[in-house]
């Protein structure tokens, strides 16, 4: 007698949502337990790249690993494989982060007070600057991406798709990616670049069914900015 099995049930809009929630409350109480209580002594880079944003990252892969696995209804598989050919996305990543930084440039030269730093750029910078460049790398090249990727292409994709035709997830995807960067206020004139990475990560993933050619290129993506700011 063969076992009854449940059927997975699909993804849904607030499950991004509160995945999104529980890795910045991860981040929140860590950031309270190791910023220093003395007035105008902040978190060293150290601490924000290797505790602060590692416990984001480990709160959004434990929310949607419980939604999967351990809930009352777990959902659909997210489609977290890649294959060796994926590995192209990562030079895929890099040719669209100098396109990107070609037009930032232009933009500036027309219109100088567009210019903003995120904090996660500054951070990053201190960071490379006091010889901690392994960390960021970690954080910002493998870890990252692969939390993001899981987050807006891999649940809130899934969730617009079982809802919508595959032009609004992708650009409702795209548009959610972008504005998830304005929880940083210098992330501002970075959106329409964020929203474009977020469309270009979107059709990856319809077109493979997959996150792997998604996440290595957004890994690629990162990696611009970190050599930049490491040898330059």
């Amino acid at each position: 007698m063969s076992e009854e099995t449940t059927a997975a049930a699909p993804w849904r809009v607030s499950d991004a949502v509160i995945t999104v929630v529980v890795g910045l409350a991860f981040a929140s109480v860590v950031f309270v337990i190791v910023t220093p209580s003395e007035p105008d002594t902040g978190f060293t880079a150290l601490q924000y790249f290797g505790v602060i944003l590692v416990a984001q990252h480990v709160g959004v892969f434990g929310t949607v690993w419980y939604m999967s696995r351990r809930s009352s209804q777990p959902r659909e598989p997210l489609g977290l494989r890649a294959t060796a050919k994926d590995a192209l996305g990562v030079l895929v990543g890099l040719v669209l982060a100098v396109t990107v930084a070609v037009g930032y440039w232009l933009v500036l030269e027309l219109w100088p007070e567009a210019k903003q730093t995120q904090e996660v750029a500054q951070e990053a910078e201190r960071a490379i600057a006091a010889g901690e460049w392994p960390v960021v790398v970690f954080t910002v090249v493998l870890l990252g991406p692969v939390a993001e990727e899981i987050v807006f292409r891999g649940v809130l994709l899934k969730a617009l798709q079982n809802r919508h035709s595959e032009r609004v997830a992708v650009w409702v995807s795209a548009g959610a990616f972008g504005a998830f960067h304005l929880l940083d206020t210098n992330a501002v004139f970075a959106v329409p670049a964020l929203v474009l990475l977020g469309y270009v990560l979107a059709r990856q993933t319809v077109g493979a069914q997959r996150l792997g050619m998604a996440i290595a290129t957004h890994a690629g993506f990162n990696l611009f900015s970190v050599l930049v700011m490491m040898f330059s």
